[in-house]
C-alpha cells in the first residue's frame, strides 16, 4: 500500500497493482512495515501524523537523507522487544578460489 498527494501520481501506481491512498494514517494502520520516503523536511510531521497507528511491532525504514535515528524514534511509541544475543564468536564463511 502507498499513499501520495498528488493524484497522478497515485494512479500510476493504481496502474502498476499497488493500493494506494491520500492518507498516510491508513497506510501506517494497515502496514507492519513503514516507508519513509519523503523530503526529510517532511519527515517529522509525518511521523507525528501516524503516530498513534504505530505499534511496537511496526517497522519504520527511512531513506530520507540526513534523518537521523533520533529523529525516527516517535515518542511515545513501545520499544520492540529486544533480546540480548549470546556471545558466540563469529567465524567468517569459507572462500573458493576460482
Amino acid at each position: 500500500m502507498a499513499t501520495d498527494i498528488n493524484d497522478v501520481r497515485r494512479a500510476v501506481l493504481s496502474d502498476m497493482g499497488i493500493a494506494t491512498t491520500s492518507s498516510n494514517l491508513d497506510v501506517a494502520k494497515a502496514c507492519d512495515v513503514l516507508f519513509i520516503a519523503v523530503k526529510p523536511n517532511v519527515v517529522r510531521a509525518v511521523l507525528q501524523e501516524v503516530k498513534a497507528s504505530l505499534t511496537a511491532d511496526t517497522l519504520i525504514v527511512s531513506i530520507a537523507a540526513g534523518v537521523t535515528l533520533s529523529v525516527l524514534q516517535v515518542p511515545h511509541t513501545p520499544p520492540p522487544p529486544s533480546k540480548p544475543l549470546p556471545n558466540h564468536q563469529w567465524h567468517p564463511p569459507h572462500c573458493w578460489k576460482l
